[in-house]
């Protein structure tokens, strides 16, 4: 599913590469199963990570597509207030997003898989300008199988996080299939120098 009429539909993009480590971590989670666990989160491992982190849960509100804040890190309550516990995290995006938010984190949480987002701060001082922020929304499975949390990730900013508080607008969204290439793997293919073709003419 894609969110954003930019990308060609030969499928989704790739994970963005400050978006690839962490997305690379949570497919080896899953051991051979759909969705990894929530218990299979090691905050040891997690540890370079957390500070932009959030452990999200379904809202158990009637109405709320997103899901709400359970944990947030520091980075992520810096880049919003509105970064509290039991806060919905369309909370974090201007109005107008609200939905395409929603969309993507049904992706997610619904099927058929982690969801990317590549948001933008609207900030008042500077409006003219767009700084972008790569998000991983990664679902996680209960105990009795049902997706009920989710782990989201985002790339660290390359601006400085202002004082003044700044909504999110969506530049684009995609949901990845549940197995997504590594960008960090080696090719399964080889090119040999010097070879010839020897398919018969």
């Amino acid at each position: 599913m894609t969110i954003d009429p930019i990308h060609d539909r030969h499928g989704p993009p790739p994970v963005p590469a400050g978006l690839v480590r962490v997305v690379a971590h949570w497919q080896g989670l899953c051991r051979g199963r759909a969705l990894p666990e929530e218990e299979d989160l090691d905050p040891a491992a997690l540890g370079p990570w957390l500070a932009q982190a959030a452990l999200l849960e379904r809202s158990p509100l009637a109405g709320c597509a997103a899901p709400r804040i359970r944990l947030a890190g520091a980075g992520l309550s810096a880049l919003s207030p509105a970064a509290k516990r039991g806060t919905p995290l369309c909370a974090l995006f201007a109005p107008a997003e609200r939905d395409r938010l929603h969309a993507l984190a049904a992706g997610a949480l619904d099927g058929p898989g982690p969801a990317i987002i590549r948001a933008y701060a609207l900030r008042r001082t500077l409006p003219d300008r767009r700084y972008f922020i790569d998000m991983a929304l990664l679902p996680l499975a209960g105990p009795a199988g049902a997706v009920t949390r989710a782990f989201l990730w985002f790339d660290r900013p390359g601006w400085r996080l202002a004082e003044e508080p700044c909504a999110l607008g969506i530049r684009a969204g995609w949901v990845l299939p549940r197995r997504v290439q590594d960008a960090t793997a080696k090719p399964g293919l080889r090119v040999i120098r010097g070879g010839r073709d020897t398919t018969p003419a």
